[in-house]
Parts: structure tokens; sequence; C-alpha cells
């Protein structure tokens, strides 16, 4: 019995009232109205099903001899067993108990139960030879609680014993869920016991006589839960769960399936005893059960967990009301919802009060049966996760552990039947002395260090919640003092294999490697190339003519130059100077390169003379590096000690509002990230390393500088190369280029070049990295299988953050389930936090905010301090006064050994429907498929709906948009599923290679969602009108969704009914969930008929016999 059913209720009746409710109880309420009590029934024959039972029926007929509902109990029994007496007790237990002999059938369309001539319960006995280990006993006991059971055939019942050896035995007892629950297994055992203890002294058990059977209850439930009185009732759960969230979006460590296997597993958890009696005493105190304490930190937990402040979950409620139903064994329970709105300001006391209130008034309303609830909201039928709640949490008073045998010690084994009918279960027992029980998991979404680490959390959060309740939800903590540690300050500190600089002065780092290797190559350009020696002497030339022009620290020189030695050289020069850089693309448009000149009031312009002439010639200074030789400088550069907070280079990324945001990097960011590169590559002499990117784009800077610190050599590569594959692959080859950065679809036109043009197997990098946006799990897989020797690198970062911060040394192939690869672990000197709304670190495995701390943080943004204000903010866990930390707007997570997973940027998780989409995992699972070569998906909005479209590159021409949804429907959810596709040549790109989606197109076809298309054919037409007869509907389309048009689980089996005496054909009831329109159904039939033409005739015949006079039918 339930805290939920007594406890919750009696605890707040006045001593009037609760003396009331004990004469009530005895049948002796000084009302007098007793239409109330359970009376047994008229006749024997078939009756109705409960509301519970019918629940439990349907969801057979959907998964046919499934074990999901098969309670399974076992103990170990020590001592002497009488195992005639054992069998005998198990037969009268049967013989008392009506519900034990039950069994189900079907007439007029409708289930009904009926008792079978039933007298012993079935039962089997097997001695052992070898005595199995923990492992394998747990085998044995998992085989026999998945044996289904058969509704129609029954019995639903079964025992048996394994003999270990004469002083150890197991006994192992399993019923169907329809015909008992929780509660009912206690009074089984108790039975059990008392007929056996009795037997064992030839004594007539002391049992109280029943006086009603669960059959009696049913018929009872039936007439007394009338339409009519069911109305408020109803009334206040549609008002109650108005809105709720279709799903419980919990952080899954793989990809929700299309369709649930039901496949679980069981965690045992047990509360510290120091902590259940904490629990009491706060409950004692604050005048509330165990159950609505437990239950009000699950809620806050769940909602610090999932980020979700509106959190919808399942727990049971007995009926066992009548005191003529405490002693009878069945199915009396029913689900409740539970909604709470958790708020992060609201202290735990506060919240506590309001669940107490609300499980109030739910209870007052319990009688609703849960599948009229569901019939009545029409939640969306999806066969991905259980309708209106995926969680559930249970706290149930238990006798099983105080159940004695006499001459026996038992001991209650766990029984894990590797099957889970939620997301997530807590099913908990209080005995009183303990509160212990175990957690229920689907093994389809989570790891079962996942599902330990989530037991911790709430434990921890449960402790500080009843130490103090004063305490905000936001300051409710869900990590542990050595888990907070371990994630803010050991995975934030790393170490490097190498010595970095102790100043910021970039120019006489690269003077020490000038002197070390002068004659050694230092960059390539196509045909030219320059020594260190050179490059120096034509650095130290430019560094004079800038300082000539009053160019210094703080100064902000513009380069608009085509990529080349003297982009190289002009770099150099700047920062020898001491001053900043910002880059101008000299094939942007005219108007944003006066923008960005505007917005930086550049001091001096590096350009040449084509170039100038877009630039306002004769507004601002300007050299034009081509003729650096006959601009000689007088003398030789001033040294410059640039200082860490120095302005390095200003760097413009797109910007919300439409204009630009210039994001402002300093030395200390920079050089600390040229050598994050070095040591990571490891990066020597003998590298070549490809410069692939254009200057704006953050990642040029370290291509062109890091090399050169080390005596390696850049390899200029222009944009012509880098966008076509063949000439990148002779360039590769040409410069032996060891090193080589792109973007993911840069990646893929490399290996499509490979396998088009049969390319050479081998290629001279040492180093692959990816950049710029996430890297498909599959891609990497299709790099490694090809190039096994090329290590490929994941790398994560901002711009405002002076580039990468983390990198992913991919060792081995991404598991195929991947929807995502992690970006690895941190640089030196930086520093990731992953947080909540309220700026508190998120556990292991849950999405937060990405925030990027460290010596890379820039300045902020040029000229735009309120936009600086939003971003850049103080750095709560820094020790350093000042510091700051930016919010990037990154969705991510830790992975259990400290590495990251970047999950996307925040408007990539989109709400369709009320369902949050996580866009990346449609386009992974596109990916998939073996004719797709690029996917991507976006939300589009039109004055009808808002509704998510794939875009595909396919590697076929034949590659068709059916293909593609069939094959998603295959695999995701259906809120899930793009509502169009379109197919594309190739994707438009950006200057930096990134697929630009504000340039995809808009689908072809006008969305219009539920038009109407007649049905044609003789089947068609005769399915349409069966459900429309069903559903009292004047017409029903071809594309109409069942359930969508009032279709609920007993009408479903109904259709299927109908459809079975027509044809002829046993049309499963999961067909209906996969595939819920006509054209769906007569599809389903014509796979069976193996003909169309079958289908359409056996319709045009019953039409035909159906529209004949009464008379003339035979």
């Amino acid at each position: 019995m339930s805290h939920l059913d007594k406890q919750e209720r009696q605890a707040r009746l006045s001593p009037a009232q609760q003396a009331l409710f004990r004469l009530w109880k005895r049948g002796e309420s000084s009302t007098g109205n007793n239409n109330r009590h359970i009376t047994p029934r008229a006749e024997d024959g078939p009756v109705a099903l409960s509301f519970s039972q019918q629940r439990l029926w349907f969801l057979d007929r959907l998964e046919p001899g499934n074990p999901f509902y098969t309670i399974s109990v076992a103990f170990r029994l020590s001592g002497s067993l009488r195992v005639d007496l054992l069998r005998e007790s198990l037969n009268r237990v049967v013989q008392r108990h009506e519900s034990l002999r039950t069994a189900f059938t079907i007439a007029d369309e409708q289930p009904l139960q009926y008792v079978l001539p039933l007298t012993h319960c079935p039962f089997q006995e097997q001695t052992l030879a070898i005595p199995p280990g923990p492992g394998e006993l747990q085998e044995q006991l998992r085989t026999e609680a998945r044996t289904p059971f058969n509704l129609q055939e029954g019995p639903l019942l079964r025992a048996r014993v394994l003999h270990l050896n004469a002083q150890e035995h197991i006994l192992q007892i399993s019923m169907h869920h329809i015909i008992s629950d929780g509660g009912s297994m206690d009074i089984f055992l108790a039975d059990l016991a008392a007929y056996y203890n009795a037997l064992l002294v030839a004594k007539k058990p002391q049992l109280p006589s029943l006086s009603v059977h669960y059959a009696d209850y049913a018929v009872w439930q039936r007439a007394e839960l009338t339409t009519e009185k069911l109305a408020p009732h109803l009334e206040y759960w549609k008002q109650r769960l108005n809105g709720i969230p279709p799903l419980l979006d919990l952080p899954t460590d793989y990809p929700r399936q299309a369709i649930q296997r039901y496949q679980g597993s069981l965690l045992e958890i047990r509360l510290p005893a120091s902590l259940t009696a904490t629990l009491r005493t706060f409950c004692q105190r604050e005048g509330v059960t165990p159950f609505a304490a437990l239950l009000a930190t699950f809620q806050a937990f769940l909602a610090r967990y999932t980020g979700q402040k509106d959190i919808v979950i399942g727990t049971d409620i007995t009926d066992r009301e009548h005191a003529e139903t405490e002693a009878v064994i069945g199915f009396f329970v029913n689900t409740l919802l539970v909604r709470t709105h958790v708020t992060y300001e609201q202290t735990f006391r506060e919240l506590l009060r309001q669940v107490r209130q609300q499980l109030l008034e739910d209870i007052a309303h319990h009688q609703v049966p849960f599948d009229t609830l569901v019939a009545e909201l029409q939640p969306e039928r999806t066969l991905s996760h259980s309708a209106l709640f995926q969680v559930m949490f249970s706290l149930q008073n238990t006798r099983i552990d105080s159940t004695t045998l006499t001459g026996l010690q038992l001991e209650r084994l766990v029984v894990d039947s590797h099957i889970s009918r939620f997301d997530l279960l807590f099913d908990l027992f209080d005995t009183g002395e303990q509160i212990s029980g175990v957690i229920e998991y689907n093994t389809d979404l989570f790891k079962a260090e996942t599902i330990s680490r989530i037991f911790n959390y709430w434990l921890t959060l449960l402790t500080s919640a009843l130490a103090q309740p004063e305490q905000r939800i936001a300051q409710l903590p869900l990590l542990s003092d050595a888990e907070r540690r371990r994630m803010l300050i050991e995975w934030n500190t790393t170490s490097p294999r190498i010595a970095y600089p102790e100043h910021c002065d970039l120019a006489a780092l690269f003077t020490a490697q000038v002197n070390r290797t002068p004659d050694s190559i230092a960059a390539i350009c196509e045909e030219e190339q320059i020594t260190y020696a050179c490059l120096k002497q034509r650095v130290d030339q430019l560094t004079a003519l800038l300082q000539q022009h009053q160019i210094g620290p703080e100064s902000v020189v513009g380069i608009c130059l085509d990529r080349s030695i003297l982009m190289l050289v002009s770099l150099l020069a700047i920062f020898q100077a001491g001053a900043a850089y910002v880059p101008l693309e000299p094939d942007h448009p005219r108007e944003r390169l006066h923008l960005l000149l505007e917005e930086t009031a550049v001091s001096l312009l590096l350009t040449t003379r084509t170039h100038l002439q877009c630039m306002e010639p004769g507004r601002r200074q300007a050299i034009c590096v081509e003729e650096l030789s006959h601009q000689q400088a007088t003398g030789q550069p001033e040294p410059i000690q640039p200082q860490p907070e120095q302005l390095a280079y200003v760097i413009f990324t797109s910007g919300s509002t439409g204009r630009p945001k210039g994001a402002m990097l300093t030395y200390d960011g920079m050089l600390n990230h040229l050598y994050a590169k070095i040591d990571i590559l490891q990066l020597g002499e003998r590298d070549r390393v490809a410069q692939s990117a254009s200057l704006s784009f953050d990642i040029s800077l370290w291509q062109f500088l890091s090399p050169l610190l080390v005596g390696g050599t850049v390899c200029i590569l222009d944009s012509a190369t880098m966008y076509t594959p063949s000439q990148l692959y002779q360039s590769l080859h040409r410069f032996n280029i060891s090193v080589l950065e792109l973007v993911p679809a840069q990646i893929r036109m490399l290996l499509e070049e490979r396998q088009q043009r049969a390319v050479s197997d081998t290629v001279p990098l040492r180093w692959l990295i990816s950049t710029g946006e996430a890297i498909p799990p599959q891609l990497c897989r299709h790099w490694l299988e090809r190039y096994p020797n090329v290590s490929l690198i994941n790398t994560y970062g901002a711009t405002e953050c002076s580039d990468d911060v983390t990198h992913e040394i991919i060792a081995k192939l991404p598991d195929e389930q991947s929807s995502n690869v992690a970006v690895g672990h941190l640089i030196p000197a930086m520093q990731i936090y992953i947080l909540d709304d309220a700026l508190e670190p998120v556990p292991v495995g849950v999405p937060g905010h990405i925030y990027i701390g460290g010596q890379g943080v820039g300045r902020g943004y040029l000229h735009n301090p309120a936009r600086t204000a939003e971003t850049y903010l103080p750095d709560p866990f820094s020790a350093q006064p000042g510091a700051r930390f930016y919010k990037t707007g990154d969705v991510g997570r830790y992975w259990p050994d400290g590495r990251i997973e970047c999950l996307g940027r925040i408007d990539n998780q989109v709400k369709v429907h009320g369902h949050r989409v996580e866009l990346g995992e449609i386009e992974t699972v596109l990916m998939r498929h073996e004719q797709v070569a690029e996917a991507v998906a976006i939300v589009r909005e039109d004055a009808a709906d808002r509704h998510i479209v794939a875009y595909v590159v396919p590697r076929e021409a034949s590659l068709s948009t059916q293909v593609l949804r069939t094959f998603l429907q295959q695999k995701l959810p259906e809120y899930m599923l793009p509502a169009h596709f379109v197919l594309l040549e190739r994707f438009p790109l950006n200057a930096n290679g990134k697929i630009d989606k504000h340039a995809l197109p808009a689908p072809s076809a006008t969305f219009t969602g539920e038009s109407y298309v007649a049905p044609k054919s003789p089947a068609e037409e005769l399915i349409a009108a069966l459900w429309a007869d069903l559903l009292s509907l004047e017409r029903v389309g071809l594309h109409d969704n069942f359930f969508v048009l009032g279709g609920h689980s007993l009408l479903a089996t109904q259709t299927l009914f109908r459809i079975r005496s027509i044809f002829e054909v046993e049309l499963p009831l999961r067909s209906l969930f996969e595939r819920p329109t006509v054209a769906g159904i007569v599809d389903e039939l014509a796979q069976l008929y193996e003909d169309r033409a079958t289908v359409d005739e056996i319709a045009r015949i019953y039409q035909e016999i159906a529209s004949l006079p009464d008379e003339e039918l035979p």
C-alpha cells in the first residue's frame, strides 16, 4: 500500500474526520449511504475488465507475448524446506483467490475476464547439480521472469523451486500484473506463509474470509465510475494537465529510437540509515509524509538535471478504500500524474508545501482511470516513448521482508528481467526500518554508470534539502564536493609538454628562431619561397616603415591582401611594432569593407595598389606592400615589448542585429594558443603546415605563425586550391605537407575526390585537423578507414577566446550510434565551465551552457560595451581579481573521463510542436544512409506552422525523398521527422568554408500539413468508412492520422478486430501505431496478402454484401 493512498490523505483529516473514516472503513458510516459498497456479483460468468486491467490488456495486444508486465519475486530459503507443503500452500492460495485463476477473452469486440476451473498452482522443481554463481543464478531468474504469459489461455501465475543443496533453495514466484500488483504480492506471500506454517503443525491458518473477489470489484468499478460521475474529475485533469510538455527530456547516453524496445536493467539502491532517520525527523517537523518529501526532492532534482521547469511524472495510487478489498489479490493500482512547476528561485520548503497541496488536490480526483485520461487528452501518439509521462516515482510500504516461513531464513533477491517500461523508474520500499529499492532504466537510453550517478546526484540534493530547506532550488547541490572540485579545478588544469614563453614578445621568439635556422625555408607560396633570414629582413623593413607612420601599441592596422608571403610579412611586422591587425578580405563587398574600416578606425592600411581602389583611397594612410622596395625606411625598427593584455588583433564575426561584432584579442591569448598548437601537434623543423584559411578566419593565425617558432615551413595555399580537391591533393604531395586543417565540408570533398578519381591512397600528412563546425562521426569513420595512418584531431573554440581551446585526438573509429564526436581536453592556461541557468556546474552527461575562461579570453567587442557586458561575465570560479569568462552560446556536456562533447548552438536545439529537438541528431542519422553525402536540418516557419526541413546532397541521383522519409521513420521518433526534404547538388558555403544555412532554398512545395486526400481504391474506401464509423466522423482522408482524429487504445483494438473479421488476417496492433493512416493500413494488409489486388477484391465483395437489403442476405 503506497503512502499516497493512506498517509497522505489521513494526515490531513481532523480527529472527527478520522473517526468517521474508521467507521466508513467498517461499513458503519452514519450517513447510511451504501452505494459504494462492493458486493459479490450475481453471476459467475465472464465480466468486463477493470479500467487498469483494460490498459494492460491493450498493451499486451500491442506487443503480443511480451513479458513487460510480469511481476517476479525470488527468495533464498536457508534451512529445511518441505516442498510438498509449499506446493500445497500454493494450491490453497490459488483456490482462495479467484484472480489467480483468471484468464481473458474477447466477445463483441470487448475484452472480458473469466475464472478458470483451476485448483492448483503451476509448479516446477529442479535440483542443480552444480551451485550457480551470482551471475548464473541471476540469468536463471531472468529467464523465468521473461517467459511471457498467455492472457487468453492462463493461468497467469507460476512458481518454481531451485535446490542448490539440501539446505539452500531458491523460490521464485511470477504472475502477470493484470491479476496482481505490489500490494497483492504482499498478500500472496502472507497467505502462502500462513498456509505453510499452519500445515507444518497440522493446524488451520488464521486468515480472514473473503467476501468479494477482484471480478466483483471490476463490476462495481464499471457501475460506479460512469461518464457522468467522472465528468467533474476529468474536467479537473484537463485543466491540471493543459499544455504539459510531451516529453521529459532527460539527458541520455544514446539517441532515442523510433520504436522503444523496453530493454532495461536494474540498479539496487538504499538510503543510508542516517539519512532515513533525518528524513523521518524532517517529515515529523514539517507535517508531511516521507512520500511527499521524497517526491519534492525528486522533482527538484529532475528540474535541475533536465533544465525543464514543468515536470510531469507518474506514480502509483492504490484503490483499496473498501475494507472488503484489503485482503484481495488483484490489480488495484491506477497511475496518477503529478505535475509540478519548479522555479529556481523558490526555496525547497516552498516547493514541498506546493507539492503537498497539489498531491491532496490530485488525490481527490484520482478516480479517473489513466486510459480514460489518455483518451480524453489525446496526446501525440508515438512508439518512441510512453504517453503523458516517461519517468515514474513510487514509494510503497511493504511487508515482504517480514514474511516468515517456519524453519527457514528468507533473503529477498532482486530479479533483473532486463525490462524497462519507462525511461526511468524509482521504485522505493519503506519497511519501517529502512528505505531501499531499485532504479529501473531503459538501456537503449542509459548506461549503467549514468544511472549510478543519477542516484548519487539525487542523494546529494536530498541530503542538502533536508538539512537546509530554506535553500533556493538553484542552490541545492547535485555534485558532491569531490565532484565539484574535479570539474572546476582538476579538469581545468592542463600541464603542457613543452615550455611556454614567459613573455608575449612574438617578434623576439621569431628572431630567436631566425638565428637558429637562418637558411631554412620559412614559407612557400606557389612558385615563391623565402628563408628565415630573408623573411626577417623584409619584416624589419616593414616594421621600421610602420613605426615611421606612428604605428605602435594599441594601433590597429588593416590588412587587405590576398594570401601570400606579403601577408605573412605584414603580420610579423605589425606584431614586431607591438600593434594589432584587422583582416579585410579583398573579395568582400565594398560596403562591408567600408563598414569595417569605419568601425575599427584603422591607423594604417596594408594593401596592394589594385585593392586600394576599393578602399576609398585618400581617406586614410595606406602602404602598398608590393612596392615595399621603393618605400625604404630609415634605420632599424625600434624594439617593442608587448604587454600581456595589449591588443593583438580584431576579427569580426556575424552579429544577430545584422551588424558584425569585432572581437578584440590580446597578445598573451594569442601566444598561448600558438604554443598550444606546437604542443599538441609536436611541431618541429621537419613539419610543413598548410596555411589554408583566409585571414578573417582566426585559424589562419596559428597556421602562419606556429611553424615559424619551431623552424618549420608555412605552405600558403590560395582559395582556388582549397576548394578544388584535385588541386589540394596535388599541393599536399607537391609541398610534402604534414599538417592540414579543414572544415568538415572540405574533408568530405577531399574523400570524394579520392573515391571518384582513384587518386593516391597515401598522403604525406601527419595530422588532419577538423575545425569550424562539428565533424559528423560518419565522416571521422570514412577518413580513418581510408587514411588510418593520418591522425585526426577534432577542435573546439571561439574567436572571442583566441581560437581553439580544446583538442581531441581521434584514435579509434567513433561508435556507429554516436551523434557527436568529443572535442577533447583543454589546452594549457584555459578553462571551460559547463553551467546551468544559475551558473552552477552541471553533472557529467548533462547538457549545459559552455563558458570559456583563462588566458585566451579577449577584451570584448570593439565599440560595443552592451554586447560585451552580455557575453563577457565575471568569472565566479577564478581566484584572479577581475577575471572574466566568455558565454559561448554553445551547449555541451562532460563525459565521465573529463572530455567535452559540444552539442551545438543553443539555437540549434529547437522546439517543434512542444518537443525539444536537436537538429544535429537528425543530421547524424541522415548521414548513416549510404546514399547521403551531406545533410543539414533547419527549422523554417511560415504562416501555417513551424517545421523541420532536411537538406541532403545525395551520392546518387536516384535517391528520393520518400526513401529518406522511410529511412528516418525507422530510426527517429515521429516528432523529429522533417516535414520536407530538399535534394541539392551541393550546399552553399560561406567565405570560411562552412555551410551557409541562410542560403539554403525554401522547399518548393507549400507546406499544407492537413490537406484532405480522398480514398480511391475499394480497400481504402472500406478502411476509411470503418474509421469514420468508429470515430463518428463524416469522412476520413487517405493520410489522416487515426489518433489525431480522436482514436485511442480501445478504439484501436476494435478497429483491428473489425479488420480481422473482414479480411480474416491478424493485423498486429503495433501496425496501427507505426502506420496510423488509411494508406498505411491498406499497405500492411497488402503485405500480408502479398497482393494489393486481393485486398481490394475482398473489400469490394464485402461492400457489395453490406449494401444488400436484409431480405436478400443469405
